[in-house]
């Protein structure tokens, strides 16, 4: 969250997450996904988690960051 040398940091949600004092726990066989551009992404912070069951596919690579686990995902 920490805003340092012209970061602005992550926002915070709507319901989930909407103060930096607030905790949320992920329910069980649930996921709680987060967009890569958090001032413009409408994830879990509004809509709050998804339940496995609603998960399809799987990831295919890691963007960011640039370090040992950036590329496809095996």
């Amino acid at each position: 969250m920490s805003a340092k040398d012209g970061y602005r940091g992550y926002s915070l949600g709507n319901l989930y997450l909407g103060t930096p004092d607030k905790s949320f726990t992920v329910p069980p066989r649930s996921y709680f996904a987060m967009g890569d551009n958090s001032y413009n992404s409408y994830d879990s912070r509004w809509w709050g988690p998804v339940p496995e069951e609603n998960v399809v596919g799987r990831g295919l690579l890691v963007y960011w960051p640039f370090s040992w686990h950036w590329g496809f995902i095996r």
